[in-house]
């Protein structure tokens, strides 16, 4: 896990903050609504992680609420829709010009899809079927078409997009759809903005090293839906379609491609489907391994465990593992009317360093667990390895065995 020391962050530069700002305003103003037919420009706001300092684009700006988590990301507060980005992403990790403006239109995206596509109608996406070995063969048989029909034209493009709505099928007959279709709407549009503000160019060579340095990823849940959502944003673009037209949170674009082209039978064995195939065979045995070291971790070390409702932000990675949960792998946050659950900055890169472990688990139905091993409470302020929790009144961390559990007190 490549993690970016987190230590050296450069103390919040107010300045630099409306300066950043400012640029992506002057984007948007060049873009002119010719992406999506409307301004990209948004309430945005940048925040410092250590201090809760913020800075807005908007002259109403009250503050970042201390309830939300800081993210990259859209979010609902004091009534309007906002892009969010931690300071430390743009000082760390988006440091050059182009990413930073990448990063502004990724999570001004998120803030405008409601609009765009409906505030009520977003779907959870839960993509753990991707960890099953037939669905990620066809998965990347998929992304392998799309990729070839964009760069190709006439009957060979056709055939090329048939072959990949093949794959998609096969896999959505056996797996279903929903999970994968909520993704790609949700973060697949955001990836194609990312890169759409810099020209098509830009957005096919990132999708094509996405799509091999990806290849037998152990954890493509996490990341599928980005990338394949954007390969139909980019295929659609290519074709001409006027496709972005009545949008949902759960419209397949899949069978948008298909309303436009038409289906076929193909044969994946001239995509590849047999090369993939062996290739995942070599590193099934590897994966499995891997993924059940983590439930094994789980299942047998002791946990600090909340079954209260809380708001996640992650900088790091996700795997998802089929009937067991998210592992969250990176630096958490994990804030609710119980208190506070972080990684501290500085830890992160201990962790790292000394080869520990930074997992943090969430069901589907909300429960969370983080290791606990050396676990000491002292007032308020409850430590483990790595990760710092700090109580809200009326909430305390019980002993549940060799497991422990953040419950509202009894009055």
């Amino acid at each position: 896990m490549n993690l970016p020391d987190l230590s050296k962050i450069p103390p919040f530069d107010r300045d630099k903050a409306i300066n950043y700002l400012k640029q992506w305003e002057a984007l948007c103003e060049a873009d002119g609504g010719k992406l999506w037919g409307v301004n990209l420009r948004t309430p945005f706001v940048i925040i410092d992680e250590a201090t809760r300092e913020a800075i807005s684009n908007e002259p109403d700006f009250k503050g970042y609420p201390d309830d939300l988590p800081v993210s990259a990301t859209g979010l609902e507060f004091d009534g309007k829709f906002w892009g969010t980005a931690p300071w430390h992403v743009f000082e760390l990790i988006f440091t050059d010009g182009k990413k930073r403006m990448g990063l502004f239109a990724h999570e001004a995206f998120h803030a405008l899809q409601p609009s765009l596509f409906g505030k009520t109608d977003k779907i959870t996406a839960n993509n753990s079927h991707l960890q099953e070995f037939d669905a990620r063969v066809l998965a990347f048989v998929e992304m392998d078409a799309l990729l070839l029909a964009i760069k190709s034209e006439g009957k060979k493009r056709t055939r090329a997009a048939q072959a990949a709505l093949c794959a998609r099928a096969k896999r959505h007959k056996k797996y279903g759809i929903m999970s994968e279709v909520a993704e790609e709407m949700n973060e697949g549009t955001a990836v194609y903005t990312e890169f759409m503000i810099h020209g098509f160019a830009e957005l096919i060579t990132e999708l094509e090293d996405r799509v091999t340095k990806w290849k037998h990823e152990a954890d493509l849940p996490a990341i599928f839906g980005y990338t394949s959502g954007a390969l139909y944003c980019a295929l659609l673009d290519t074709l001409g379609a006027d496709w972005k037209r009545d949008l949902r949170y759960d419209t397949d674009l899949g069978e948008v491609l298909a309303n436009t082209i038409g289906k076929a039978e193909i044969d994946l064995d001239e995509y590849g489907y047999q090369e993939i195939l062996a290739a995942e065979e070599i590193t099934r045995a590897a994966k499995e391994k891997a993924l059940n070291d983590i439930k094994q971790a789980f299942s047998t070390r002791p946990l600090l465990r909340c079954f209260l409702k809380g708001d996640r932000a992650i900088s790091g990675r996700m795997i998802q593992i089929a009937e067991f949960g998210k592992i969250m792998r990176g630096a958490v946050q994990y804030i609710g009317e119980f208190g506070k659950m972080a990684v501290n900055k500085n830890d992160v890169v201990k962790a790292i360093q000394a080869g520990g472990e930074l997992d943090f688990l969430i069901h589907d139905d909300g429960h969370c667990a983080v290791f606990a091993e050396n676990l000491r409470i002292e007032g308020s302020k409850v430590h483990g390895n790595y990760w710092e929790l700090e109580l809200n009144d009326g909430y305390e961390v019980v002993a549940d065995g060799n497991n422990f559990e953040i419950k509202e007190q009894q009055r």
